[in-house]
């Protein structure tokens, strides 16, 4: 009903020791739950419901974000009912990056040669992604932003001078984006692009009565 009114669940098939990461549906029946396991904060799941959150189940177990210690899954989403992509952490310097064209009943590993390689000390964060069409794009604690046109099968990423941690992304078409970051200062300040994350610009918000 718009929102009018809201049914509580839980992902009883996720372990109590796992915090949410991302969430990403394609209807009222279909969705995929990302969790990190926020003890030692290494390692997590996906999880999958087709009827509405009642029940759910694991997807990828002991294939995608399993690496003891290292793991972290940051984002998901789907673009339809087989079409996803699923990102985490470098692990052995580069970034987990997965597809599944089968509603992630089979993950594939993005290629990492197709990936570009992280900064030392680079990572990703939960939730800060956008979607226009099928383009991706998600923000890390480097200032940078990754981008996909193919669904996640080949990336690039982008730094602008005086970026460090992207906490905020939002595009309203491939070419029209803000980013919100911190700066060398610590301070949050917003940027603009008009060219699909390419190049960014500051920009002052006027607040408006």
């Amino acid at each position: 009903d718009g929102g009018s009114t809201w049914v509580s669940g839980t992902v009883t098939a996720a372990p109590s020791s796992y915090s949410w990461s991302c969430l990403t549906a394609v209807d009222d029946n279909t969705a995929w739950a990302m969790f990190f396991k926020n003890t030692a904060q290494a390692t997590g799941g996906v999880y999958k419901t087709t009827d509405g959150g009642a029940t759910w189940s694991q997807q990828g177990a002991g294939t995608i974000f399993h690496t003891t210690g290292v793991s972290f899954p940051d984002v998901i989403y789907f673009w339809d009912a087989n079409t996803g992509v699923a990102v985490g952490d470098p692990v052995n310097n580069e970034f987990e990056i997965y597809t599944t064209s089968d509603g992630g009943t089979t993950w594939t590993g993005a290629d990492a040669a197709s990936i570009p390689d992280p900064i030392s000390g680079e990572y990703g964060y939960t939730r800060v992604f956008s979607v226009s069409g099928d383009i991706f794009w998600f923000g890390t604690n480097k200032g940078r932003i990754y981008k996909t046109t193919d669904h996640g099968a080949t990336w690039s990423a982008v730094q602008v001078t005086g970026f460090t941690d992207i906490t905020e992304i939002a595009f309203k078409d491939e070419n029209l984006g803000w980013a919100r970051y911190l700066d060398a200062s610590s301070v949050q300040t917003l940027m603009r692009t008009t060219d699909g994350g390419a190049t960014w610009t500051p920009i002052s918000p006027v607040l408006r009565l």
